[in-house]
């Protein structure tokens, strides 16, 4: 019995430390009224002793999401925002240009269509299959910040939203 509170401590560890860390966007909600999340793997260069996920510039970070859906939809679509703590949302707003919250990355094919998902006629009930990969761009600072990544129906809502805690490092 004394081995296990031993060894308890290093396998909680050990696990916390393999997932990257990630929060839905309605924190009191397993899922939105358009999706519900069903897994999510985001391809960390590792992770930071704060457990955020580290992108390592000059590499591409990959994304996959199985997601069930809850309405039909017609188009798909790929939104992705950096929102940087301490940064007084005020000035956040003149970078983005949107009207939403954080920054906009404009490095993403927005139309999911494309190659993101295997089609776009989408059926409720319809389990989806998302894949996305990203640049880190060998120039972006290094820093922390929350990345706002929603899969959106052709009604511009969420199907799946999520906040990646992420570092980007060398």
């Amino acid at each position: 019995m004394k081995y296990l509170f031993i060894i308890l401590p290093f396998v909680i560890c050990h696990v916390r430390c393999i997932i990257p860390p990630y929060r839905l966007c309605q924190p009191s909600a397993s899922h939105s009224k358009t999706g519900v999340l069903e897994s999510i793997n985001v391809d960390c260069a590792g992770l930071s002793v704060t457990h955020d996920c580290n992108l390592k510039r000059g590499t591409n970070v990959s994304m996959s999401a199985t997601f069930t859906s809850n309405v039909n939809t017609s188009k798909v679509t790929t939104v992705v925002h950096g929102i940087l703590g301490g940064v007084a949302e005020f000035f956040l707003h003149l970078l983005s240009k949107d009207g939403e919250e954080g920054v906009r990355f404009n490095g993403v094919t927005e139309d999911a269509c494309i190659s993101n998902v295997n089609h776009c006629d989408i059926t409720k009930g319809e389990i989806i299959q998302y894949t996305n990969e990203l640049p880190v761009d060998i120039h972006y600072p290094l820093l922390r910040l929350t990345v706002k990544w929603e899969i959106r129906d052709d009604q511009n809502n969420d199907l799946v939203c999520i906040r990646i805690p992420v570092e980007i490092v060398d």
